[in-house]
């Protein structure tokens, strides 16, 4: 592996850890010890859009999943 993807890979890695730190059950359901694949962040994406059609959320918690997805497709795109 060179310098580049392991680069990448770590890059992909914190995007989705703080990603997950934004909700409470995230890091519980997706959490990884090996790298993330872009059907893992797919899933994750899915996760917070689903999140965010539910009723009564307050609206941090709407502004939290945004941002969460936000970051999610930054990682999304470092993977393609």
């Amino acid at each position: 592996m060179s310098w580049e993807d392991i680069l990448k890979e770590k890059s992909v890695k914190e995007l989705v850890e703080e990603a997950q730190s934004l909700h409470p059950y995230a890091q519980q359901d997706f959490g990884k010890e090996t790298s993330y694949t872009k059907k893992d962040i797919k899933q994750m994406i899915d996760f917070f859009k689903k999140e965010n059609k539910k009723d009564k959320l307050k609206e941090f918690e709407l502004d939290y999943n945004s941002e969460a997805i936000k970051l999610l497709r930054q990682a999304l795109r470092k993977l393609q």
